[in-house]
């Protein structure tokens, strides 16, 4: 990271524009940078700690920046970066390993930023879902928001499927209101498997990787996808998921 604002350009690309706004808001309110710790909390719960620590590092550089400087840097920012999601955008995504050449987005950060985003509807595919305990509190409030929530996951044994652990209860428990499908047996003859990995909210923000939505997966596993804002890709997958619906290749079990 070479200055305050390249710090500040991908914090805007890594939080919601509403967090995004909110922080230009309570900025204002400031003196100085040096006052930065008092709207700690506008932050959340998602930020990277990392880049926040970077973040405030870089600011107190610069100690007699006012506050609406600071908050003018956060809404230019996000002014451009949401012209840049507007005609698409993707990016890398990763769990396992830091590097030191590159800073690459955090696979758990990424998918509850999607989660988050999502106003109306939101499609997850994984083999499995257990213990991913950010992904599930995301989730809950996003059903809380009444967003429309399909999971497709692979069935267990005792259902016909491969993988020994029913995720489909568990997950009946913690989010009563969403969809849950399985893979129809009569349009599965060869007992193959649900081994996609992806989400989607509202047409326009998805991600594909290789993560299950698992503690694992989203922790400490080596894992690779890409996020993507705007442009073709998230209708097109929008698209291929919905017709799995409608053509009854897969089905509600729960």
């Amino acid at each position: 990271m070479n200055s305050l604002f390249d710090i500040i350009a991908e914090i805007a690309f890594e939080l919601p524009p509403e967090r995004i706004e909110l922080l230009a808001e309570k900025a204002r309110m400031l003196n100085t940078v040096a006052e930065i710790d008092k709207i700690r909390k506008a932050w959340g719960q998602n930020i990277d700690s990392r880049l926040y620590s970077a973040f405030c590092k870089e600011l107190l550089k610069t100690p007699n920046m006012s506050g609406s400087e600071l908050a003018t840097a956060f809404q230019s920012t996000l002014s451009a970066v949401q012209y840049s999601k507007a005609n698409g955008r993707t990016e890398l995504i990763w769990t396992g390993p830091l590097t030191s050449a590159t800073s690459v987005r955090h696979i758990e950060q990424a998918l509850c930023e999607l989660i988050s985003f999502a106003k109306h509807h939101l499609f997850l595919v994984s083999f499995v879902a257990y213990k991913a305990e950010n992904i599930l509190n995301s989730l809950t409030e996003a059903m809380l928001r009444n967003v429309e929530i399909n999971i497709l996951l692979e069935s267990s044994k005792d259902q016909g499927g491969t993988v020994s652990a029913d995720s489909f209860s568990a997950l009946h428990k913690l989010l009563p209101a969403a969809n849950l499908y399985s893979w129809s047996k009569c349009k599965n003859p060869d007992s193959a498997a649900v081994h996609a990995k992806c989400a989607v909210a509202d047409d326009s923000m998805a991600i594909i990787s290789s993560a299950n939505l698992t503690g694992k997966a989203m922790g400490s596993n080596m894992e690779l996808g890409t996020l993507t804002y705007g442009g073709t890709l998230p209708r097109q997958l929008v698209t291929q998921l919905n017709a799995l619906i409608t053509e009854k290749v897969i089905s509600l079990l729960l």
